[in-house]
């Protein structure tokens, strides 16, 4: 977490793939939204449609600067599907203690939220987005809360814990 003006709803940072489903984010956001991450030439719809729609795109950005990013943001929209991946945003976003916004279809994401309880899981369409993002920039949630499932769950010393225990068990 840091300290920093917010300019932004929602953000997802991520590689341009329509499994991602980058322009929910601009049917539900807008000009209030942002992504970045590596274009594909492959499949270029969901950067070109989130232009379209007047969101900010951004090319991959450095660690640093995504976590600044976040942190300019109210929320991390993650819309991704069921192939869609997007762990890691949701985990960055967590640590930044910034709320996710992710859909019911994205089994690997909604086990964050519903561990962390920090978040809202939405059905994959703008206004169920939106609404969840206002009600989160309305009812803001303890930061604390993403920050502490991050630090018990999901760091160096904890995956060699977790190693060490699986070890133990076997010898």
């Amino acid at each position: 977490p840091m300290v920093a003006d917010i300019l932004y709803d929602g953000i997802l940072q991520g590689t341009c793939a329509s499994w991602k489903r980058q322009w929910l984010i601009g049917e539900a956001l807008g000009d209030k939204g942002l992504v970045c991450g590596k274009p594909q030439d492959s499949d270029p719809f969901p950067f070109n449609e989130c232009r379209r729609l007047g969101v900010t795109v951004l090319p991959e950005q450095k660690a640093e600067d995504v976590a600044k990013l976040i942190n300019q943001s109210y929320t991390v929209v993650n819309p991704c599907d069921y192939w869609g991946g997007g762990q890691r945003a949701t985990l960055e976003a967590l640590a930044c203690g910034v709320p996710v916004v992710c859909c019911t279809d994205s089994p690997k994401n909604r086990e964050f939220i519903e561990a962390s309880g920090f978040g809202r899981i939405v059905e994959p369409n703008a206004q169920d987005i939106k609404k969840a993002v206002e009600d989160l920039k309305t009812n803001p949630l303890d930061p604390q809360i993403g920050v502490d499932y991050v630090k018990k769950n999901w760091t160096a010393k904890k995956y060699a814990e977790d190693l060490l225990d699986g070890i133990n068990k076997i010898i």
